[in-house]
């Protein structure tokens, strides 16, 4: 299976914030995946497909470090010297995911568009306005978003990348209003982000337990 690096999108902690906490967050996450409070996903043998197991546990994963990075970069912004709406809404493209995994992706996450909601961190702005997970999105402040890509579409980040930058770019403060595919049916909401810290948390799929921050990522 292929697939690209998974990040935890809308998540951002700026050098202010990682001046504060970059030895926590390297020295925590290892002990947390290790503990099993972070599980890592169980890697695919061979040319096998994810099995809906290692769907399940990725995106366990992908809400816990988002809960933990949405927690820091709110509580933090007024350290921060670069802001960004939080909306506390993990987001993932189907195009990340090789063709070999696609359509497992589908079936676990629900995908009725190229980007979908992975997750949503409970009490956060996203779940608060009514956003679910494996919601699909096609529009962000009524800038569309792609649909379902062909079949033989190569792997990439990009699509997942420039719905961030909607999100990421949008005015601190402003609402921000999604329009989304749920069982097929549009509906428009109206998330009220909270400021946090410009930053990024990702997730890398591997066998070890290792973790570091460099003032942009983490």
């Amino acid at each position: 299976m292929s697939m690209i690096p998974r990040f935890v999108p809308f998540l951002m902690l700026t050098a202010a914030v990682t001046a504060v906490v970059p030895a926590v967050v390297p020295a925590v996450l290892p002990a947390a995946l290790a503990a099993g409070v972070l599980p890592a996903p169980p890697m695919p043998v061979g040319g096998e497909a994810p099995s809906a197991a290692f769907f399940d546990t990725l995106r366990s994963a992908d809400l816990r470090l988002a809960t933990i990075a949405y927690r820091l970069t709110t509580a933090n912004a007024a350290l921060c010297d670069r802001l960004q709406p939080q909306v506390g809404m993990p987001i993932h493209a189907l195009t990340q995911y090789g063709p070999d995994a696609r359509k497992g992706a589908t079936a676990t996450f629900g995908f009725e568009s190229t980007i979908g909601v992975e997750a949503v961190v409970a009490g956060g702005p996203a779940d608060r306005a009514g956003v679910r997970p494996n919601d699909s999105i096609v529009a962000i402040d009524d800038r569309p978003q792609p649909g379902l890509p062909s079949a033989d579409a190569p792997e990439s980040a990009t699509a997942r990348d420039a719905a961030e930058a909607v999100v990421t770019e949008a005015p601190v403060g402003r609402p921000l209003r999604l329009t989304v595919l749920r069982d097929g049916k549009r509906l428009p909401i109206t998330i009220t982000p909270v400021t946090g810290c410009r930053s990024r948390f990702e997730i890398l799929l591997g066998s070890g337990l290792d973790a570091s921050a460099d003032g942009a990522i983490v």
